[in-house]
């Protein structure tokens, strides 16, 4: 059995979300290379799905501190949270 050494090892939260994304990145290529046992490739996956929500969570807290700045007919500046469609 190959010995493998596990790159989310220590995954948390306060992780930066580059620092998620490259260590997903790595998981994704181990399992993608198909040297994994099943045991090995189990883990690796929970350890990806573990550092996905990490992602997915920053990308959201990202997405709710960007506002838009638009400008109305009556030349007013309103600032509407990222997402919002009714313009």
């Amino acid at each position: 059995m190959m010995e493998t050494t596990n790159p989310a090892a220590g995954a948390t939260p306060e992780q930066s979300y580059e620092q998620a994304f490259r260590q997903l990145e790595l998981i994704v290529s181990r399992l993608e290379s198909g040297e994994t046992t099943l045991d090995e490739s189990v883990a690796l996956f929970q350890e990806g799905m573990g550092l996905a929500k990490i992602c997915a969570s920053k990308l959201a807290a990202i997405e709710h501190q960007i506002s838009q700045l638009l400008v109305s007919n009556d030349a007013t500046i309103q600032e509407k949270p990222f997402g919002d469609l009714d313009v």
